[in-house]
């Protein structure tokens, strides 16, 4: 599921595709909309147009750059930017998407400008897209994003072959760096997390540990999981083991201190690809 908004230079937005909980939202977006700033240090392009977008009830504010460098030669100075499409995930409990756009300059002041209709942001609504058996949020969590969050999350499905003529089997893998808060020197990290079929029924359901992996300059730990969660179907010569295709993973971020859990709060919700398409 993919939805695109394309935002013209007519000033027109425009609205295509399933904008539905659990999939994706690609922004279209005309740089003329904003031309306040086009400044160059040195040569160098170093003005940006970033996208912000917050999901509700959440609140998860995400952002990106709608445009890329331009170079001079390769490797060389960056002497323009150009429009690019960038696409957010929709979290899994998502019915209000919220857009708004920056332009910033160079400049010893403030160099900014804002496309936000005035204030009151650009709204879409999500479309209800629930599996009947979603990760429930722990009723003891207290959600706190200063406390715990996630800067990178990563889900991928890959076609892990054995030795050569040996056969390869599907595995779906998260990558999660986890930052939290030194509330207390000892702390319990975790996510519960659940894959789903096509027809988004549950295939497997399992809570795993983060490890903790350094301290923070910021008084915060960093955590991380690096591992396989689901295990799909896996052949060998002479030999298949069939397993239902998964293709969404919803997982939610938590730790314990000093006996009090806390939570980010957002319902992460990732597609993933067909097996047949995986390499």
């Amino acid at each position: 599921m993919k939805a695109t908004v394309k935002f013209g230079g007519d000033w027109t937005e425009t609205l295509s595709g399933d904008l539905a909980q659990g999939g994706e939202l690609a922004v279209d977006y005309d740089l003329s909309r904003l031309p306040q700033y086009r400044t160059h240090y040195r040569e160098a392009a170093v003005w940006d147009i970033i996208a912000l977008i917050r999901f509700h009830p959440d609140g998860q504010i995400l952002a990106a750059s709608v445009t890329a460098p331009v170079y001079a030669s390769p490797g060389g100075a960056t002497i323009d930017r150009r429009p690019v499409v960038v696409t957010f995930p929709v979290p899994g409990d998502a019915d209000v998407v919220e857009l708004w756009f920056l332009n910033r300059g160079y400049d010893a002041s403030p160099a900014l400008a804002w496309d936000s209709r005035y204030g009151q942001n650009y709204r879409f609504s999500v479309r209800n897209n629930a599996p009947a058996q979603p990760v429930a949020p722990r009723l003891d969590a207290q959600p706190a994003r200063d406390v715990i969050n996630a800067p990178q999350l990563v889900v991928e499905k890959q076609r892990h072959q054995f030795a050569p003529g040996a056969g390869s089997e599907l595995l779906t893998r998260v990558k999660m760096q986890a930052w939290v808060r030194n509330i207390t020197y000892t702390k319990s990290v975790w996510f519960d997390a659940h894959a789903f079929d096509a027809g988004d029924q549950l295939l497997h359901a399992q809570t795993l540990p983060l490890h903790f992996t350094r301290s923070q300059w910021d008084g915060a730990d960093l955590f991380e999981f690096d591992d396989v969660f689901y295990r799909g179907s896996r052949g060998q010569p002479g030999s298949v083991s069939p397993r239902p295709d998964a293709r969404r993973l919803q997982l939610r971020l938590y730790c314990e201190m000093d006996g009090q859990v806390f939570t980010d709060g957002i319902l992460h919700d990732l597609p993933l690809p067909e097996d047949g398409g995986t390499r």
